[in-house]
This record gives structure tokens, sequence and C-alpha cells, in this order.
């Protein structure tokens, strides 16, 4: 398991266009959102297993500060988006595809936000 930074990068999966290796880059060229958590980020991988076979269970949870209305608005309702973590020496790591989505919601309270990350997979991220 990888250590990671206290920071990520996130974009909705329709705006998604690629990645260079270091960034994401979106069809309407707007900046990916730039996160930074409160609380120390770990990813957590559960292996699960139904009829059709194994699959992982990926999820992150973010403490933020307050996001933005339109922030707030664009990750709500499970929303697919791309997401790229950063590890403790930022490497960046793209977490999430057209074909195995990471899902996103947003948990809004009085001081701080939060958004939780999943994504079911065949393949384990770490």
């Amino acid at each position: 398991m990888k250590q990671l930074s206290d920071y990520l990068k996130i974009l909705p999966l329709t705006d998604y266009d690629s990645f260079d290796g270091s960034s994401l880059i979106s069809k309407s060229h707007v900046a990916p959102d730039h996160i930074v958590s409160n609380n120390n980020l770990v990813f957590n991988t559960k292996p699960e297993n139904s009829p059709a076979g194994d699959y992982f269970t990926e999820t992150l949870r973010v403490i933020t500060d307050k996001l933005t209305d339109s922030q707030r608005e664009k990750y709500t309702s499970r929303r697919p988006v791309v997401v790229l973590l950063f590890t403790d020496i930022a490497e960046p790591v793209l977490w999430g595809d057209a074909d195995e989505k990471v899902r996103a919601t947003v948990t809004p309270y009085i001081d701080y936000d939060i958004i939780d990350l999943t994504r079911k997979t065949t393949k384990a991220l770490f």
C-alpha cells in the first residue's frame, strides 16, 4: 500500500479528455478541482466475489474545507469522476476510467464537506 499525499485532483468523467502522465486534461480546458484533505487519505481495497467472478471495492474518504456551491453540485449523486491521486513523493496515480468508474458523493456539513469516492474493479489500483 502506497502512502498518499494530502491532496488530489478531480474531474467529472464527462469532461475528462486524457492523462498526460502528470496532469488531467479536460475537454473544456477547465482545470480539474484541486482538493486538499484535512484527514490522512487512506485508500481502502476490499476483495469481494460474486457469481460473475472476483472483484475489488475501492474506497477513499476525503474530509475537506467547505466546497464551493458549484463543486458540491458537480460531485453529488454518485457522479462518475476521474481522480488523480498523488503518493507521498508526488508521483501521480490515475484512478478511474470510462470502463471502471469512480463514483463521487458529497456530504455537506456546517464547517466542512466529505467526499466519498468508490469504485468496483477487477484489478486493484494498489
